[in-house]
């Protein structure tokens, strides 16, 4: 969950989107899980992306201390370059 959200912060950035409107696109792209969390929220909550986005991260496990966790556990993966383990150990920091 946490990549998928970084990605589709990128893409929102990057497509100019008002960030007022990245919870509705974001919910329009859930399934399973994530849809349940979503459809959860009061939708006052709903459409505020930075609850949305706090609300999935908990349910995934992708708290402070998580990110923490898996900082410290991380080694690069089969076919990693050292570019992208230094990269995804940097989301753990964002």
């Amino acid at each position: 969950m946490g990549s998928y959200i970084h990605r589709f912060e990128r893409y929102a950035v990057l497509q100019r989107w008002k960030k007022e409107d990245w919870a509705v696109y974001l919910a329009a792209l859930l399934k399973g899980r994530a849809l349940n969390v979503y459809a959860r929220l009061a939708p006052s909550q709903a459409s505020d992306y930075d609850v949305l986005k706090q609300a999935l991260l908990r349910r995934y496990a992708l708290t402070e201390e998580g990110y923490k966790q898996k900082f410290y556990e991380s080694k690069p993966e089969k076919g990693e370059s050292p570019q992208q383990f230094i990269v995804r150990l940097e989301d753990y920091f964002l």
